[in-house]
């Protein structure tokens, strides 16, 4: 009888510990993988809030595809942009430096606006002189391809720099954006690794009432949240057909983010670039890799942690002038570390708004406004009890908020160019559109 229970457990020991090693080698860390044959895709979603996608809480089904390939991915729950505007933001996921760092702080449209003559206009523009992800990867021997549905990424503006093909679009669509795919899908894959940046436009507004995912409603705010849902579930099942398409799973490290969220009247405003609350500047942050081991990281990051991330797994050389965050260590080790996250929404002389900056910390959220001719205003929000940030804690806190101001002060100060970032262009025949609409 003895032997026989001594059969039994040596079995189940066998057993147990064949099926712990399998699970184990058919996970690896995000550090361990090969990544020698792997091509890189960025997807960014204009205008995209992290709350309104099933990965990060939503109850609406949004987004079933990328819902199952978050499954499979590297989910960063607390993930904040540089900006609530498109041109700043982008530029710091391209630099991985601050809007004040870089130089980027207007948009396109809002450049035109701003023109004081009527055949030219100063754009905001990347230094020639800072190196972007694609151009990392150019170096690094990539084939690089970009496309982007928003006019605020375009060559003027210096977010071509890198590319051996790009096409900016002005809201095209997803369905414009696929087609321009698939037309160079041979040249994609004609052999050799690529990096492919894909810039979808569709959640911005003016809201699409997109069929079938749109229910209507008699409430006039649900009917536009309504569209705007039904908007990202349009850009969901494009996104699917492009990942088919290029078998981007099979073979491909991807990033998933947006460059900012939407207000929809949490506190008292609509759209975006007009205030640094979580609505616009908390966005989805994913990373995919065949193979890898799932999980959710709660930890506080930034966009600008892409493209140091993306050079540490393909094996390029880290820049000082970063100010992003390599998080394979916190991913795969926890290596945890205290970080203030700065947000910038910085204003030309001429322009109307009032400057705003805010930092984020795993447990508050300090922002600072400032108009023209008016007195700073600073506000606190506690990041763990108030994420809605409802109950502003400026007065009852006011020993956390100068220390927050004080660090503030020193985010972002080291200067990392020195040509000009501005260039002077014709009006476009777009420009002098938007001219005749004001």
């Amino acid at each position: 009888m003895r032997r026989e229970l001594n059969l039994y457990f040596l079995t189940l020991l066998l057993t147990t510990s064949t099926f712990i090693v399998g699970c184990s080698d058919s996970k690896k860390p995000l550090s361990k993988i090969e990544t020698n044959d792997l091509n890189v895709v960025v997807v960014l979603v204009d205008t995209l809030r992290a709350d309104h996608l099933p990965p990060y809480g939503y109850k609406k089904d949004t987004a079933p595809y990328l819902s199952s390939l978050a499954e499979k991915s590297i989910v960063f729950d607390r993930a904040f942009s540089s900006c609530s505007y498109t041109a700043p933001a982008v530029a710091s996921v391209f630099t991985s430096l601050y809007p004040s760092q870089h130089g980027v702080i207007t948009g396109h449209f809002a450049n035109i606006r701003l023109q004081k003559g009527e055949q030219t206009v100063t754009f905001d523009r990347i230094p020639s002189e800072l190196t972007t992800i694609a151009e990392k990867m150019k170096s690094a021997g990539y084939r690089t391809f970009g496309i982007a549905d928003n006019l605020n990424i375009s060559e003027e503006m210096g977010f071509t720099q890198g590319f051996d093909k790009f096409v900016t679009y002005r809201y095209e669509n997803a369905t414009k954006v696929n087609e321009t795919i698939k037309s160079w899908a041979p040249e994609i894959k004609q052999g050799g690794k690529y990096y492919l940046y894909v810039h979808y436009m569709d959640p911005h507004e003016p809201y699409n009432q997109r069929s079938p995912w749109y229910q209507d409603s008699d409430d006039q705010k649900e009917q536009m949240i309504n569209a705007y849902d039904s908007e990202i579930r349009f850009t969901d099942e494009h996104m699917k057909e492009l990942f088919q398409l290029l078998e981007v799973e099979k073979n491909s490290i991807v990033f998933f983010l947006a460059d900012h969220g939407e207000e929809f009247w949490e506190h008292g405003q609509v759209g975006h670039g007009k205030s640094l609350y979580n609505e616009v500047i908390r966005v989805p942050f994913i990373l995919y890799a065949p193979g890898i081991s799932a999980a959710k990281v709660s930890d506080h990051v930034s966009t600008m942690d892409l493209l140091p991330t993306l050079a540490a797994l393909v094996g390029l050389e880290h820049e000082n002038v970063w100010e992003g965050r390599n998080l394979l260590p916190l991913i795969d080790n926890n290596q945890k570390e205290d970080r203030y996250l700065l947000s910038e929404l910085l204003r030309k002389e001429e322009h109307p708004r009032p400057e705003i900056r805010s930092v984020v910390t795993p447990d508050w959220h300090y922002i600072t406004t400032k108009p023209k001719k008016k007195a700073k205003k600073e506000e606190l929000y506690n990041m763990r009890t108030d994420f809605t940030e409802k109950v502003d804690q400026i007065k009852n806190k006011p020993d956390i908020a100068k220390n927050l101001a004080n660090r503030m002060e020193l985010i972002g100060k080291t200067k990392v160019h020195s040509v000009e970032t501005h260039v002077e262009k014709p009006i476009s025949p777009e420009g002098l559109e938007e001219l005749r609409t004001l």
